[in-house]
């Protein structure tokens, strides 16, 4: 079935409420080495990671599996900004124990936003985050908060976690999802037309930011049917 036989319909935020019915989780994780977890190179367990936009938690379960799959210890943090999808989230959670859900805008207040996740990291004796993944989020935050906005968001991320693993969205994926506010009679996204990170560059502006938080490039794990690359970063030396 074609993605245009799923029209996801518009999301401002991407809260799509069937959004794993047009990408399900597979899509990302058979890009995805057996060997992920060790390439963590995780000292003391459990591995720690923050799924940013979650959405009702479908790739937030299989990731975890994934991760699993060895004898390592997995905890998990699910945030998204949308409470109803975390709601379904936590329903449809069986592993409650290692996966937590929370409703958290990552752009509102910081403080509020940093002591949410140092609640989840001290809990665990951690400092940091081993893993944060970041699945077509960045757009999102581009579109609704600008260029500056992104910046913020990437300086978080980058500075909570040892690796990141990165989907950032084409250019394309903008133009779409500015067709189909228009096409549904939504508002338009204002700050679209004042970004200066735009077009085909936008990818590689955004690991530009990931690459002046102290971020490298580890490998490049493939690229989606929707041409969306899969990214892992590492701060570099450590």
């Amino acid at each position: 079935m074609t993605e245009e036989s799923k029209d996801p319909g518009a999301a401002r935020f991407g809260n799509f409420i069937n959004y794993y019915q047009f990408n399900p989780p597979e899509n990302r994780l058979k890009f995805l080495p057996a060997n992920l977890s060790n390439m963590l190179d995780v000292k003391n367990e459990p591995i720690t990671v923050l799924d940013v936009g979650c959405n009702a938690g479908n790739l937030t379960t299989a990731l975890y599996k994934k991760l699993g799959e060895g004898e390592e210890e997995v905890k998990i943090l699910g945030v998204d900004i949308d409470s109803l999808l975390i709601d379904r989230a936590k329903e449809n959670n069986t592993v409650k124990d290692d996966i937590s859900f929370l409703a958290l805008d990552l752009m509102s207040d910081s403080e509020e936003v940093m002591n949410s996740l140092r609640t989840f990291l001290d809990g665990l004796n951690k400092t940091r985050f081993d893993l944060i993944c970041v699945f077509s989020v960045t757009m999102w935050i581009h579109l609704n908060h600008g260029d500056k906005g992104l910046r913020t968001f990437i300086n978080l991320l980058c500075r909570q976690t040892r690796f990141l693993l990165l989907e950032p969205q084409p250019w394309k994926c903008y133009q779409t999802a500015a067709r189909r506010m228009r096409k549904l009679g939504k508002p338009e996204f204002e700050k679209m037309k004042d970004l200066e990170i735009r077009g085909p560059g936008v990818e590689q502006g955004i690991l530009e930011m990931c690459k002046e938080e102290g971020m490298v490039v580890e490998v490049e794990f493939g690229e989606t049917q929707w041409n969306r690359k899969l990214i892992l970063l590492k701060h570099g030396g450590k």
